[in-house]
């Protein structure tokens, strides 16, 4: 279970402008991930009802902004929506600590990874939980 922040900066009347300046910090990198996001997550992940905010949410949720939510696009997840659905559902679904996702978010000199194996179990536990509650 994630424990919920007092500190979120997201608020309900926050226009998709104010979404990505504020989830961004000024990071150009930040920027160009969450409009990837928001015009490509529900392409990925059609049965979320939260649709292309359910990863923005997360993050915020999470306390993951600017450079650290670079570093999950770009690091991490290598600029692959398909990889941000399985992390955003594997937090959800309670197959992966939210923590898990912060430490890999503040890993700069890029030593925590998630093998392939791992992408694949996570993948499969994800799809295999969706496909049942269908």
């Amino acid at each position: 279970m994630i424990n919920k922040r007092e500190n979120n900066i997201l608020t309900l009347d926050d226009t998709l402008e104010d979404i990505i300046v504020k989830m961004s910090k000024g990071n150009p990198g930040a920027m160009s991930a969450i409009v990837s996001l928001l015009s490509e997550y529900p392409l990925a992940d059609p049965l979320n009802p939260l649709k292309e905010l359910a990863p923005i949410l997360t993050f915020d949720y999470l306390g993951i902004y600017g450079t650290d939510l670079y570093i999950i696009w770009n690091d991490k997840c290598n600029r692959d929506v398909y990889k941000i659905f399985i992390l955003i559902r594997s937090i959800q679904l309670g197959f992966m600590d939210g923590k898990k996702l912060v430490a890999l978010s503040k890993d700069q000199l890029n030593k925590l990874r998630l093998s392939s194996e791992d992408w694949t179990s996570l993948g499969e536990k994800v799809c295999s939980e969706l496909k049942e509650n269908r």
